[in-house]
């Protein structure tokens, strides 16, 4: 939904542009396989938002949109370049001002989100389409531990990655995002930092793990409430690998007990636990959801449900 005051102009099927008024927001749309509009540069005080499809890595009008002073948020979408350092550099031209990016850049080289970091400083919101790699922080710094934490960024979803994400790595994001709201990672095999989100995530809301590299279900986001701290939406999907472990499950809703309005979790293991753990009391739930493939799932799944007053499953 487009706030109020943004005037939004598509380069296709034509190319003209209204009267903004003073103050007006542009959002504007190119396509990269095709030489970039010379007029776009005119407009560097009102372009606010910017999608480019088939970006190409041999078009060299990328570069020019270091100019665009007043961008805001970019979608660019097409075929990684097969250096990554040509796409970074032309990056690094726009990256200074933006707020939201969006990759779905298909091929060619992985990018890390420390490259996305070091060249966008005030980014609040970065989601990736198998961009990034499993390498996920360092490659950027020869000493991983010495680089300083980024406090801008609340939302990060990292889709499709090269590699599982592995325990190690998600610590690593813990530790330099202090300040995340949300979180989403897949392909994730690795439940053990569940048990520590609230040692280094005060202020996760949404967590969505995933071992499968494509979201089936997507989760329904939370109502916005001021000043609600702790984490209030858990999304766990593991029903075909058996490589999450239910007790780095339960251990993180024990410790979230208080806050969490949303739990869904998709656990294969929950059909062969051999002693559920202690029911939670889960004061805040409204929305569980859970799979019901196996008459005896029910059993199994009491530790969520015995103290439940309000569930829709």
């Amino acid at each position: 939904m487009m706030k109020r005051g943004v005037v939004h102009i598509f380069k296709y099927p034509r190319n003209g542009v209204n009267d903004l008024g003073r103050g007006g927001r542009l959002c504007y749309e190119v396509d990269g396989s095709e030489p970039y509009p010379a007029h776009l540069v005119s407009l560097c005080d009102n372009v606010h938002s910017l999608e480019t499809h088939n970006y190409n890595p041999d078009s060299g009008g990328f570069c020019m949109l270091g100019q665009l002073s007043a961008l805001r948020r970019m979608r660019i979408a097409g075929i990684a370049p097969p250096d990554r350092s040509i796409f970074l550099y032309s990056f690094s031209r726009i990256g200074a001002s933006l707020h939201d990016v969006e990759m779905l850049l298909i091929g060619g080289t992985m990018l890390n989100v420390r490259d996305i970091m070091e060249r966008c400083p005030h980014l609040s919101r970065l989601v990736t389409f198998d961009v990034t790699s499993a390498d996920l922080l360092s490659a950027l710094h020869p000493y991983p531990y010495l680089m300083r934490p980024i406090p801008s960024l609340a939302t990060l979803e990292l889709d499709a990655v090269a590699d599982p994400v592995t325990h190690q790595q998600v610590l690593s994001l813990l530790q330099h995002y202090p300040s995340l709201q949300t979180l989403t990672l897949y392909p994730c095999y690795d439940s053990r930092f569940l048990p520590f989100l609230h040692q280094h995530y005060p202020s996760l809301q949404l967590l969505i793990i995933n071992t499968q590299t494509s979201m089936l279900v997507p989760p329904q986001p939370l109502q916005h409430k001021v000043n609600r701290h702790g984490l209030r939406s858990i999304y766990v999907q593991d029903e075909n690998t058996l490589a999450y472990n239910i007790d780095d499950i339960h251990q993180c809703m024990i410790t979230h007990c208080a806050t969490l309005e949303s739990a869904t979790v998709i656990v294969g293991t929950l059909n062969e636990y051999p002693d559920p753990p202690p029911a939670i009391q889960l004061p805040q739930l409204c929305h569980l959801c859970f799979p019901l493939s196996e008459p005896h799932v029910c059993t199994d799944i009491t530790w969520m449900v015995d103290t439940v007053s309000c569930t829709s499953t």
